[in-house]
């Protein structure tokens, strides 16, 4: 899901983890689609916040990869 205000994007996802949490993750696309499956983000993910599991890595040609 693609939200935009202004100029920010961003996407909700459950992390790759295995926490199952859902999230929200202001980006800039850098290539691909939500909908053709080869979607890039930039920067990387870091679910640092309090409570969350830690998992930090990229979004990548529509493949979760792990730092």
């Amino acid at each position: 899901m693609i939200r935009r205000d202004d100029e920010t994007a961003g996407h909700h996802y459950v992390c790759p983890c295995g926490c199952q949490r859902l999230y929200y993750a202001p980006h800039a696309v850098v290539s691909g689609s939500v909908e053709t499956g080869d979607l890039t983000l930039t920067p990387s993910l870091w679910h640092n916040a309090v409570g969350c599991c830690g998992w930090h890595g990229w979004l990548r040609d529509g493949v979760f990869v792990s730092v």
